[in-house]
């Protein structure tokens, strides 16, 4: 009996003391990107009668959604200088959370994943604690607390739909709030006072969340908020703005 260790043992010690050059890496994606695995590619034929023939994709990696990467540089760890609440605690982002907000953004429409933003932050608690966001639009900062990560997948989209809504309407024409403002109900009152005549805006008796009150802005934030998430009520509230927004973010209803 040889007492030399045969080719066959040989090769299992390499294998065991060398995984990754033995075996495929299994391919990792950056965040802001996902996976997508080898696959078969139809013949196809192109616009102008080119025939393609059928082929074999290789995995590769692939942007989230257009845009992804973008997004991706918007996470920032820490709290930043002109953040207002300098009390509130600051954390650094899990690459697992990243992934958490990247696949919400994806399902919104195209126009909010297009806002001014500049930074997104971590933070542990807000200074108002029922709070799972905030946003100071001026700054174009957007902070995201502990509770938006306890929530739920439902919960979690309408509060990004929300949030960023606040940041879409900055790019607004006064003409588009003034247009959603009458069709949502809020009156528009001339008054005469020592300066001389001024409108008062007035909000509708019938609100669509119980802070819509507050002012247009926030109830704009609020119909955009469940028109994605919830269509049916806001149809049943008021289909006339419902065909609003529809006509406006026609790819609004989420998958």
């Amino acid at each position: 009996m040889s007492l030399l260790p045969s080719f066959t043992s040989l090769f299992v010690i390499w294998v065991f003391l060398n995984p990754v050059i033995a075996f495929a890496q299994k391919l990792i994606c950056p965040v802001g990107e996902t996976q997508i695995e080898e696959h078969p590619k139809r013949a196809y034929a192109e616009k102008d009668g080119t025939f393609v023939r059928k082929s074999q994709v290789a995995e590769h990696c692939r942007e989230i959604f257009p845009g992804s990467k973008v997004w991706v540089s918007y996470f920032k760890n820490g709290v930043s200088e002109n953040w207002p609440q300098k009390n509130e605690t600051h954390k650094n982002w899990l690459a697992s959370e990243k992934k958490i907000i990247l696949t919400t953004v994806k399902e919104l429409p195209d126009q909010l994943k297009l806002i001014s933003l500049i930074r997104i932050s971590r933070a542990s608690v807000s200074k108002h604690k029922e709070n799972p966001a905030s946003s100071v639009v001026p700054l174009g900062e957007l902070t995201l607390y502990d509770l938006f990560f306890k929530a739920d997948n439902s919960t979690r989209f309408e509060i990004l739909a929300h949030e960023m809504t606040h940041f879409l309407i900055k790019d607004f024409k006064n003409k588009e709030l003034y247009d959603f403002s009458k069709i949502a109900g809020w009156g528009h009152v001339k008054k005469k006072g020592p300066g001389g005549e001024k409108v008062v805006i007035i909000a509708p008796r019938k609100l669509l969340l119980s802070d819509s009150n507050i002012d247009v802005e926030e109830d704009f934030a609020n119909h955009m908020q469940i028109y994605l998430a919830k269509p049916e009520i806001l149809k049943k509230f008021n289909i006339s703005t419902y065909e609003w927004f529809f006509k406006k973010f026609p790819m609004g209803q989420r998958k």
